[in-house]
Formats: C-alpha cells, sequence, structure tokens
C-alpha cells in the first residue's frame, strides 16, 4: 500500500508530532509505503522522523498555495490514499483528490465551531467558510475525540459513519538528562501554541498577580504563536527572569515532568497532547472545565487535577497556584496511568483504508 501524509511543515504542536510517528509506525510495516509530504520544510519535528522515510518539500511558504503541486505530487506518484492534518491542510488535500483516485483521510483535532466564533484573521475564516462544504468529500476523517466527532456532524455535515473517533497515543520525548530548570523554584509549566485558543490573556491575568505582589513563581511556556507578544510585554514590563519562553521544544517534557505544576486553561480544545502527557507524569493540574478530549479521559475526582471556568475563575487559579506553592495543596503519587498505545491508536488510523 503506497500512502501519504502531508501536513504544513515540521513545527506547531502535536498534530505534526502525531502524523509524524504514524509515520513512524508506517515504515516497519511489511508491504507499506509511506512519504510524509509538507509545504515547507522547515521545523524542529523534523529530527523525529525515521531516517528510512522520504520526505517531499513542495516548497510553498502558504498552504494553500501548495494545492496544485500537491495534485501534481499525488498523481504522478499514484498513492492509494493521502492522510492530512490541521485545517487548511485537510482543505487542500480534498480538493486535490477531488480529481484524482487518490482517497483523503483527514485528522480533525479542533472544534470547527468555537473557532468560528473566536475567528479574527481572514484566511481563518475563509478556512473555516470551506470546511463546511468541503470536509463532507473526504473518505474518512479521524475525530481525536467525541466532542469533535459532534462538532464535525454540526458543523460540516460529515456523515457521522465516515467519522472515526481516535484519541491521541501518548507519545513522550524526553531526551535531555539535565535540563536548565532551577528545582529550588516554583515552577509552572503552560505548553502549547500561544494563541487566542489557549486563551493568553487570561494566563497574563494570573502571571501579573504573582509579579506584582513578589511572588516568586516561575511561569514557563513551550511553544509559539501570534499571543507570545503578551508574554514579552508581561516579561518587559515587570524586567523579570520569571517568565522563561522556550520555544518550540521537542523535548519539553524533559522539563516538564520536573515542574510544580502544569496549567492548561484554553478558551476550547479538541484534545490536548500535553494534557495527557502531564497527566501520566504524576504532576498537579489546573485544567479548564470544557468540552474536550482530555474531559472525556480524566476523572474531576482524580487527584491533584483542578478544573476551572477558563475565563471567570482567575481569582481560583492564583488560590490553587498559591496552595502549591505554600504546601497547603501536596502532589499525590498514586494517580492511574492512561493506557494509549501508538501501536493500538495507529493500527486503528490504518484501519480506515479498509473500509
Amino acid at each position: 500500500m503506497k500512502l501519504a501524509i502531508f501536513m504544513p511543515q515540521f513545527s506547531g504542536g502535536g498534530a505534526e508530532k502525531i502524523m509524524i510517528m504514524f509515520a513512524n509506525y508506517l515504515v516497519d510495516l511489511q508491504g507499506c509505503s509511506v512519504t510524509i509530504v509538507v509545504a515547507n520544510d522547515r521545523g524542529p519535528y523534523k529530527s523525529l522522523v525515521d531516517s528510512r522515510i522520504r520526505i517531499h518539500a513542495l516548497n510553498h511558504n502558504k498552504v494553500f498555495f501548495a494545492v496544485f503541486d500537491l495534485y501534481r505530487f499525488l498523481r504522478q506518484e499514484n498513492f492509494e490514499f493521502v492522510y492530512s492534518t490541521l485545517m487548511k491542510a485537510n482543505l487542500i488535500s480534498i480538493v486535490a483528490c477531488l480529481f484524482l483516485p487518490t482517497k483523503a483521510i483527514i485528522r480533525e483535532a479542533n472544534t470547527l465551531k468555537e473557532a468560528r466564533r473566536k475567528a479574527v484573521k481572514l484566511s481563518v475564516k475563509f478556512s473555516l467558510f470551506l470546511s463546511q462544504y468541503l470536509y463532507k468529500y473526504a473518505f474518512k476523517c479521524i475525530a481525536i475525540s467525541n466532542h469533535v466527532q459532534k462538532d464535525l456532524v454540526e458543523f460540516t455535515n460529515c456523515n457521522l459513519k465516515d467519522i472515526e473517533v481516535i484519541y491521541n497515543p501518548i507519545f513522550i520525548v524526553d531526551n535531555i538528562e539535565h535540563p536548565q530548570l532551577n528545582l529550588r523554584e516554583f515552577n509552572v509549566c503552560f505548553v502549547s501554541r500561544l494563541t487566542v485558543q489557549k486563551n493568553i490573556t487570561t494566563i497574563c491575568e494570573v502571571i501579573e498577580y504573582f509579579l506584582k505582589n513578589n511572588l516568586e513563581v516561575h511561569f514557563h511556556f513551550f511553544g509559539d504563536g501570534d499571543e507570545k507578544e503578551k508574554l514579552l510585554l508581561l516579561k518587559q514590563n515587570y524586567n523579570t527572569p520569571l517568565i522563561t519562553l522556550h520555544g518550540f521544544n521537542v523535548s519539553y517534557y524533559s522539563y516538564m515532568k520536573h515542574m510544580n505544576l502544569f496549567v492548561h486553561i484554553p478558551h476550547w480544545e479538541g484534545l490536548g497532547n500535553s494534557v495527557l502527557e502531564a497527566y501520566n507524569s504524576g504532576i498537579p493540574m489546573i485544567l479548564s472545565d470544557i468540552s474536550s478530549g482530555y474531559s472525556e479521559l480524566i476523572s474531576k475526582e482524580a487527584s491533584n487535577v483542578h478544573f476551572v471556568k477558563p475565563v471567570h475563575d482567575v481569582q481560583k487559579i492564583i488560590l490553587l497556584i498559591s496552595s502549591y506553592m505554600n504546601n497547603s495543596s501536596t502532589a499525590q503519587q498514586n494517580r492511574p496511568k492512561l493506557n494509549m498505545s501508538k501501536e493500538d491508536i495507529f493500527a486503528s488510523y490504518l484501519n480506515l483504508t479498509a473500509n
């Protein structure tokens, strides 16, 4: 079987990492040929790609501009299936395959209805508009949670029978033996794209409280995005070393497992790979109380897991951080781990080609 995996580039977040891990899984299967196709050949996740996998770059900085080159490459190579992830890449995979025998299997990690409510950029609004009409032409769709599946049916009119709910596997990259981290400090960790979706404005409110009151809490951010400027401005205004922007770091888990607290309070979420990794690490967590994949998998009764309203519970978030900082709340070590192996999950991805 000849398969392609298409995504914008080798940077970003959990979506890209999952698809690279899927490609690495495929390369070990007999009778399976896989090529990773990217709009542009950039990003730190490229280091995770198995050396046996062919990479084909279309050399476009904008994903939409790659549609004709993707069509030509898929036609030239006679791929049976192309898997894609992220909305813009999904759209052009579908368009390219409309005129080919190649079947498009798309993976959606976001709730598009919520994304439309918050969309500001014209390109995002246009993509969301197209998804309402084009997603139904995909051969199959992977929804990473029940909530995403429901959203796809309502927002895009995809046929329910063509949408398979497959949670992400937990795949940890932990290859830094001695991360640069002062363990004498109280360290709080954020791992996500720095976007409006991830509620950076509320996070800044929380951080500013601790800075104003000269409380020694060190906030670490792993990720990048449009909202980074808000954090940089806060760091500059307070001239503080207590905000560290690590950028995209493939080995964020090497830092995260040593943190005192993990915080993830998005307005909406498909699943959240880093949330599952943090949960299995055992560190205390503050999470948005929203419909999401992680809320389907993590019990509200789990030890050291605290659910909050993402906007209205600023004081509660501050009190929770303070309680761990002052040892009035203590980390428990008895949290049962989630068992989500990449072998089982990627076998489910591949099984979609047989339906």
